[in-house]
Order: C-alpha cells, then structure tokens, then sequence
C-alpha cells in the first residue's frame, strides 16, 4: 500500500487557482473537464487580477487583526464582501469573533478594490 506523506499545506485564494490553472493548460495544453469547469467559473467570479489579489491580501495582513490567518484572508479574497453580514458570514464556522472595528478596517480595505 502507497503512504503518502503531507509536506506542507497551504490555502489558495481563487485568482492563485487561477493562475495556477493557466500554467497547467500552458504546460499540458488541455485542461481536464473538472479543470475546465473551474475555469470557466473562475472567469464568472473573479473580478481582481493577481498583482491586486496580493496587495489587498498584505494590506487585510498589515491590519493586524487578532486571530486572523492566510486561510481568513484568501476567504476574503474570494468572496470581497461588501457588507458587515458578509464578512460575519465568512467566520460562521470559526471560533472567532471580530469586533465591529475590525470589521469595519476590513470592509474600508476590500471597497478600494471592489469593481
């Protein structure tokens, strides 16, 4: 039986997957159909290139908001909430809460990069 050992894991944000995407069918020349799917609905929902993807992910980081890791960020990244009930809406699951000030720092960054 093959054992697989986990090296390192790491979350991605959907411009990352993107992008990630695009190299494979550079490399391979075709996507697989499940590759295919993904990227025609990245092409639906992402509005924000890579180079800005990155700045707004530093910029949510140099809010030093407690508790928030990489993972919280590429969340925000995806879904770029616009309101206060989308932004607790992302943390429904996690067992951390935000104070309405964060929430707020948060909200005044992701609207400079909001279409």
């Amino acid at each position: 039986m093959t054992y697989i050992k986990l090296i390192n894991e790491q979350t991605l944000n959907m411009v990352e997957l993107k992008g990630k995407l695009d190299s494979i069918e550079k490399r391979d020349g075709k996507l697989s159909s499940r590759g295919e799917k993904a990227k025609e609905y990245f092409g639906y929902s992402i509005d924000i290139d890579v180079k800005k993807a990155n700045e707004l992910k530093d910029k949510l980081s140099k809010l030093e908001i407690p508790r928030l890791r990489e993972r919280h960020f590429n969340k925000i990244l995806d879904i770029m909430p616009k309101n206060e009930d989308m932004i607790k809406a992302i943390f429904v699951g996690e067992n951390i809460t935000i104070r309405s000030e964060d929430i707020t720092k948060i909200l005044e960054t992701v609207k400079e990069y909001v279409k």
